[in-house]
């Protein structure tokens, strides 16, 4: 039986910051997976690898449509689907996010369905998180009764509570959570969302082309700690900073790298300098993927000191380079580091905690030897990108199927 086409939504694709996007829709592609790839804003070029220029040539950009497109869109949605299109103008000031975003959101809508919707296939809808573009999915369901399913992440539900984020969940046909701790986190906070439609599936790491060469700190020099993340204030950077004065305050030695651009730099730069940290921490901003690789290689330490995070692929990519991570003990992290298992976990908010446990590694106190080993395995069980992007793709194509068996119930 031939594939069904999955449209695929996106807030803003490809960047630098969501690599597991391009990922999984890269490998999805790779196993013949008709699908479109339609996206509501165009990435700034610094953000763009230079290997996802092809798929980006792929992607429809909603933000590129024409007052007059935009126009012919509501206009053919008001024909095609006319009482959904009405129910759901008469719903624009009933949701909770900003009138006027709401309105770019049904036009996303009305753009989408009128580009993909419009084919004898049936189609089915997938976006990223719970910003703009499940918005625009619960749009399109509304006009047009499409289905659509979402993936949940870590902020998007735990932390910056987006508009609409019940009512996103409860019309969703099918939720993907990367985590347990997710579909945990939604039955206790949302208990009107149905509990049948929550699915734990991962994403994941490509497997290296080699084994990861073995390395041993004896703390003979100086503790090489690498920390990879956007300036934020979900990433919490500050407390992995304030715990290096800790260290260097005790007389121990160390480099600590923080890798990463966004809008908590100034504070961080602040911060660096009113510890008179200078010498010993540096902002390394923006590095492409295959550096931030590379650099793996040189690292004793990863250190996470996130107040919210879903399950990081950066911490994936350390533990399977052998990296000893540290990581907050938040979200679904204990899940990726196997319950402390295959890594260290600290509270989350508490420099403290980083530097007790950033000084027992360098005292070594703690058997890093047995976490790398226990990370390596735990991450190749688990975590596969390719493996679990193809479980990912059987699930959108047995949504399809399934929505197909209930198109022709109803046409025949």
């Amino acid at each position: 039986m031939a594939k069904k086409r999955v449209i695929f939504l996106n807030s803003i694709f490809p960047v630098l910051s969501e690599t597991f996007l391009f990922s999984q829709y890269t490998k999805m592609l790779d196993e013949g997976m008709a699908m479109d790839l339609v996206s509501s804003h165009k990435p700034d070029p610094s953000q763009v690898h230079p290997g996802m220029e092809t798929v980006q040539k792929q992607v429809d950009y909603l933000c590129d449509a024409s007052k007059g497109e935009i126009v012919a869109a509501h206009l053919h949605c008001l024909m095609r689907y006319p009482l959904g299109y009405l129910r759901s103008l008469a719903g624009l000031f009933s949701v909770e996010e900003k009138s006027f975003t709401t309105l770019k959101h049904l036009s996303g809508a009305a753009l989408t369905l009128q580009r993909y919707a419009d084919c004898s296939d049936p189609r089915w809808v997938h976006s990223h998180f719970t910003y703009g573009a499940t918005s625009i999915a619960m749009w399109i369901k509304r006009i047009s009764g499409l289905p659509f399913s979402l993936t949940l992440h870590g902020s998007d539900l735990t932390f910056d509570n987006p508009p609409d984020l019940e009512t996103k969940l409860k019309e969703a046909d099918l939720v993907v959570c990367i985590s347990q701790y997710n579909v945990d986190y939604v039955k206790e906070h949302f208990p009107t969302v149905a509990a049948d439609k929550l699915v734990v599936l991962p994403l994941g790491v490509a497997p290296l082309e080699q084994a990861p060469q073995a390395k041993h700190y004896d703390g003979s020099r100086p503790l090489r700690i690498l920390s990879v993340g956007r300036l934020s204030t979900q990433k919490a950077q500050e407390y992995l900073v304030r715990a290096c004065a800790q260290l260097r305050d005790k007389g121990l030695a160390f480099e600590c790298q923080l890798v990463g651009e966004g809008p908590q730099r100034e504070f961080l730069e602040q911060e660096i300098q009113r510890l008179n940290l200078e010498g010993q921490v540096k902002l390394l901003g923006v590095r492409y993927h295959s550096d931030v690789l590379e650099m793996y290689k040189e690292a004793d330490l990863f250190v996470m000191s996130s107040v919210a995070e879903g399950m990081p692929i950066v911490l994936m990519e350390a533990m399977q380079a052998g990296v000893p991570v540290l990581s907050t003990s938040i979200s679904g992290i204990p899940e990726l580091l196997d319950y402390g298992m295959a890594g260290i976990l600290v509270p989350p908010g508490s420099e403290n905690a980083l530097a007790e446990s950033m000084e027992a590694v360098i005292k070594g106190e703690i058997d890093l030897d047995d976490l790398r080993q226990h990370a390596i395995e735990h991450i190749a069980n688990n975590f596969d990108q390719g493996k679990n992007a193809v479980r990912f793709q059987q699930l959108l194509e047995q949504c399809c199927a399934a929505e197909e068996k209930v198109v022709s119930s109803v046409t025949n």
